[in-house]
């Protein structure tokens, strides 16, 4: 392999790992990681909820697993028994979100015991 393929392929597996790791935090969550790519349409400081454009939500087809891995590895862990449709919930040291995956959007509903 010559030098231009291999800084080509390093290229492409670093655009790959930083899409899949680096996240923003969330403005009402810093210890939440939002997608580089979702976009924010809405918050509500009052009611604790925030609402991005996301091309990778799905309401058929919930979250995409990286993202739930993503979540898992910083340390919110999924509560299976509150799932309801589109909305999964998530916990993290007594503080809990539920996400609510639509088409093309995500809702975020922070919720602080």
């Amino acid at each position: 392999m010559n030098k231009i393929n291999k800084k080509i392929l390093f290229t492409f597996l670093f655009l790959i790992i930083l899409f899949f790791v680096v996240h923003k935090p969330s403005k009402l969550n810093k210890g939440f990681p939002i997608p580089l790519t979702a976009f924010q349409s809405n918050i509500d400081y009052k009611n604790q909820y925030e609402v991005y454009n996301w091309k990778m939500a799905s309401e058929e087809h919930g979250l995409p697993n990286y993202y739930e891995l993503i979540l898992k590895m910083r340390g919110w862990n999924e509560v299976k028994e509150e799932a309801l449709g589109a909305r999964k919930v998530f916990t993290k040291d007594g503080e809990i979100v539920n996400i609510i995956s639509l088409n093309d959007k995500m809702e975020l509903h922070f919720i602080n015991n």
